[in-house]
């Protein structure tokens, strides 16, 4: 009953763009698998739930579910269910954070074309995020990253592998500094699809710009030394490329060329 009818503030859509960090995406789901002692039947019922409340949310009872048959690529529907089982060891098994990161790693395995070993260490989730994120261009955006000035890369490396969990850090990245709030990155995968495909270089430069501006935006309010308890949802930093200084000078990036907005979203901890 609780899977059915309780708000999970489960969006699917987080997990399979590498859109938001675990804790925003899997706490409300975790604490209701552990107060419910809910098992991996259970869970995979939530999904099959899911998937049938999507398919009908457009009601067309004459004309069968257009919801998926015209309103999804097939591409992203595949990865939709796809993810379900990612999911069901969440709970006394695994956190938020490793399931998160399981799923990561799997996606970079099973990329195509081929990427080569899972990276490893310090930097490593910020490369796998930024390949599911970039959906298609990801060995040009990897060779971007690589190219990055060393404080533009590590501005990637550390406010990606935050993880919004408290005590919570990626088994497999060298980075463990988790305090304060991390990222949700609205629209950062259509950003880097869009201005990635154009110049992935220009574009990681813009995204690192823009998490500086907001990780120094909570360092003066004094929320990433002490959480902002009374609004831990709140926007920082909205609008598009536009908007921020091409400190490398690439002409790649013009105005009016890039149309997604990228807001971050602060994603409190609990």
């Amino acid at each position: 009953v609780r899977f059915t009818q309780c708000r999970m503030d489960y969006n699917m859509g987080w997990l399979v763009q590498a859109e938001a960090p675990p804790g925003p995406l899997l706490r409300s789901l975790r604490t209701a698998v552990l107060t419910g002692n809910a098992s991996q039947q259970d869970i995979a019922f939530y999904f099959v739930h899911w998937f049938t409340a999507l398919a009908g949310s457009v009601p067309t009872p004459m004309a069968g579910s257009e919801k998926f048959v015209l309103g999804f690529p097939l591409k992203v529907l595949s990865s939709f269910v796809a993810s379900f089982s990612a999911v069901w060891n969440l709970g006394i098994s695994q956190s938020e954070t490793q399931v998160y990161e399981n799923y990561l790693r799997w996606r970079w395995e099973t990329h195509k074309p081929c990427l080569g070993p899972v990276p490893e260490g310090y930097g490593c989730v910020a490369q796998l995020r930024l390949v599911v994120m970039a959906q298609g261009n990801s060995k040009l955006l990897l060779k971007a990253f690589h190219q990055l000035p060393e404080r533009d890369r590590r501005v990637l490396s550390e406010e990606l592998a935050r993880t919004g969990c408290e005590g919570q850090h990626y088994q497999h990245d060298a980075f463990r500094d988790q305090r304060g709030p991390a990222f949700l990155l609205y629209y950062g995968p259509a950003f880097l699809q869009k201005a990635g495909l154009l110049d992935p270089f220009g574009a990681l430069l813009i995204l690192a710009e823009i998490l500086r501006q907001a990780a120094r935006h909570l360092a003066l309010a004094g929320v990433r030394r002490l959480r902002d308890r009374h609004n831990p949802h709140r926007h920082v930093e909205g609008g598009d490329c536009h908007n921020v200084p091409q400190s490398a000078g690439r002409p790649g990036l013009r105005t009016g060329e890039v149309q997604p907005a990228l807001c971050l979203r602060v994603a409190d901890q609990v």
